[in-house]
């Protein structure tokens, strides 16, 4: 399997709608945008808000199914739903 960046493959997952984003920003904007953010150990990215006044980071799993396993990658995560679907138990 090729391995990709966490950033990446949190931008694939943002385009195919799996990652919808924080629904609004405490500033009032509903925009935001995918950017890497080193304090984040785990996924290495977050949303940002593009508000320039703000650019508040907002987790990268918020409002999303896998806001329930924030502490696992979202590769990692995303293959196990995979082997679950296609009843691959002993993976």
């Amino acid at each position: 399997m090729n391995q990709i960046s966490e950033y990446d493959y949190a931008k694939i997952l943002y385009t195919k709608g799996y990652l919808p984003g924080p629904e609004k920003c405490n500033c009032g904007s509903k925009i935001f945008d995918i950017q890497k953010y080193s304090y984040n150990k785990t996924h290495g990215c977050c949303f940002r808000c593009i508000n320039k006044n703000c650019r508040k980071p907002h987790p990268i799993t918020s409002n999303s199914f896998y806001s329930l396993f924030s502490y696992n990658s979202l590769q990692t995560f995303s293959e196990i739903i995979k082997c679950f679907i296609i009843k691959e138990y002993k993976a």
